[in-house]
């Protein structure tokens, strides 16, 4: 899913990548602020996964949840939202497998597996 997701791309450009609830802050100068951009290239789709996958509000693992996300997503920035599913699914699945240091951190593995389970769940209803 990955290599057809980057074979097929449109629209390539510059991304936060890992724009999600907590890396959007209010300021009361500067107003709406994103933060800790990791600069990546790539289509629109591919930045909504973060926002689909993010385990600390504890609602990923509901399919209804992540398909609102993404039917509001799609409504907000004219995006494909078959495809933002797939890019974050594809995502989800390279962050179970980003090494955990004893530590430091949260361990991300149980929530970013029940995301991407709720993901496969919608791919699979499509």
């Amino acid at each position: 899913m990955f290599t057809e997701l980057c074979a097929t791309q449109r629209e390539v450009r510059l991304l936060h990548g890992d724009l999600h609830h907590y890396n959007v802050l209010f300021d009361n100068a500067a107003g709406w602020v994103a933060i800790d951009p990791w600069g990546v290239l790539g289509e629109i789709e591919f930045e909504v996964g973060p926002s689909l996958r993010n385990p600390l509000i504890d609602l990923p693992a509901d399919p209804r949840v992540l398909e609102r996300r993404l039917r509001t997503f799609e409504a907000r920035l004219t995006l494909n939202a078959d495809r933002a599913l797939k890019w974050a699914f594809a995502a989800t699945v390279l962050a179970i497998l980003w090494p955990v240091q004893a530590g430091f951190g949260t361990d991300l593995r149980k929530p970013f597996a029940a995301a991407a389970r709720s993901m496969l769940t919608l791919l699979d209803s499509r």
